[in-house]
């Protein structure tokens, strides 16, 4: 019976081999190699980006990077940004106005997605699962990456609370310190040299957020102000960000 199962277990074996080799044989050949290799190549990065998709916020950064391609098709990238600019939509400063007294009392308002980001720090994968080229004159032709990425890190939030003197409101600016995030996305490198390339991408960076908001559910009758309840918000915090990179490989 042993005897008969290892039998049985060479012979699998070698078919599976025998198929293996006839799937390689029969698989095409690539037309070309690629004129631009990753492989061992190092890569530094300066990206401008502004959010897009944002419901409430709009930010515009820029960050600095560096990325390490052990093979053709995987590179590990790291990368460091400031927001420069962050603030609200005209939704959220509509909505404000709009409610007005309404709001007297409430310091956190009870929406999601309302955090905004000041920095972040990130590390990654990098995967070029296609590569190619766009032949747009007979003498012009633009050799492209299509490339995903993911990857985690830190980034410091700040935050929009009301502070409330009498029926007037002003907002104050409240950092939230540094939390970890994650991320993920893809994009497009165009070769403009043997050196130089630019990537554009749309890359989506989230971090789970708990917080206390506050909310007015009652109407008080007798002319004075209702109290402001309690309203616990567990969210995920999403920024997409629309990013043109600048990449120069040595």
């Amino acid at each position: 019976m042993v005897l008969g199962r290892r039998m049985i277990g060479f012979v699998l074996f070698g078919w599976v081999c025998g198929a293996a080799g006839m799937i390689r044989a029969e698989l095409p050949q690539p037309l070309i190699q690629q004129r631009f290799p990753l492989k061992g190549r190092l890569e530094i990065m300066l990206t401008p980006a502004v959010s897009v998709l944002d419901k409430y916020t709009r930010h515009a950064v820029t960050s600095l990077g560096v990325g390490y391609y052990f093979h053709e098709f995987l590179g590990l990238e790291v990368d460091s940004g400031y927001a420069f600019y962050s603030g609200n939509r005209a939704l959220l400063d509509d909505l404000l106005a709009t409610a007005g007294e309404n709001l007297r009392g409430i310091e956190r308002l009870p929406l999601r997605d309302l955090k905004r980001l000041t920095w972040f720090a990130q590390m990654g994968v990098n995967l070029v699962p296609l590569y190619g080229k766009v032949n747009l004159a007979a003498q012009l032709a633009v050799l492209f990456h299509l490339y995903l990425v993911a990857g985690a890190g830190v980034a410091q939030f700040h935050y929009t609370e009301l502070r409330w003197t009498d029926t007037v409101s002003r907002q104050v600016e409240v950092d939230l310190g540094v939390s970890p995030t994650f991320y993920y996305g893809g994009g497009i490198r165009l070769y403009l040299s043997p050196h130089l390339s630019l990537r554009a991408e749309l890359r989506n960076l989230a971090y789970h957020d708990t917080y206390t908001a506050q909310k007015i559910t009652v109407v008080v009758q007798d002319g004075t102000d209702p109290a402001p309840k309690d309203k616990f918000i567990d969210d995920l915090v999403n920024i997409t960000f629309a990013r043109l990179g600048l990449c120069y490989a040595f």
